[in-house]
C-alpha cells in the first residue's frame, strides 16, 4: 500500500478487503487530520483475542510508513515487539487457542503501543456506519 501511494501520489487511502460491502462513499467519515482508523473489537475482548482486523482500514501515508517500520521492528529477533509476538507464538502453540501471529496480532500490538491518532471505526457516527457483524 505503501508503494501504491508513492506512485500515485496519495497520501490518504482506504483499504477495504475483497468481503467488504461499500454502500456509501467514505468520505466524511475521517477528518482532514486524520492518521489511520480501524475496525476495533470491543474494549472487553481487546486484550484477549490479542487482533485488530484491517478489512477496513483507513491510512495516511505517514501513518503507514510508521506501521512498516514497526512491522520490520516485530520481525526482528532481540527487539520488544519480537519478544511479545514469540511469547504469543509459544503460547498459542502449547495451548492450541484460537488465532496465530498474523497481520491482525501486530495490528493489535502497535493499536497498543501508538493509540494517538487513531479513530476507531465501530465508535464514528455521523451519515454512515461500519460493522464488522452484518448479516443478512
Amino acid at each position: 500500500m505503501e508503494e501504491f501511494c508513492r506512485r500515485h501520489h496519495l497520501q490518504k487511502i482506504w483499504h477495504l478487503d475483497s468481503d467488504v460491502l461499500c454502500f456509501s462513499s467514505l468520505a466524511g467519515f475521517v477528518g482532514e487530520d486524520a492518521q489511520y482508523a480501524l475496525i476495533l473489537p470491543s474494549e472487553s475482548i481487546r486484550d484477549t483475542e490479542k487482533a485488530v482486523s484491517p478489512h477496513t482500514a483507513f491510512w495516511s501515508l505517514p501513518r503507514l510508513e510508521h506501521y512498516n517500520r514497526f512491522l520490520i521492528e516485530c520481525m526482528t529477533p532481540g527487539t520488544d515487539c519480537f519478544d511479545v509476538l514469540t511469547a504469543f507464538w509459544e503460547e498459542y502453540r502449547k495451548n492450541h487457542t484460537a488465532g496465530g501471529v498474523c497481520d491482525m496480532t501486530t495490528l493489535w500490538l502497535y493499536v497498543k503501543k501508538f493509540p494517538e491518532g487513531l479513530l476507531d471505526l465501530s465508535r464514528i457516527s455521523g451519515d454512515g456506519r461500519f460493522s464488522y457483524s452484518f448479516s443478512v
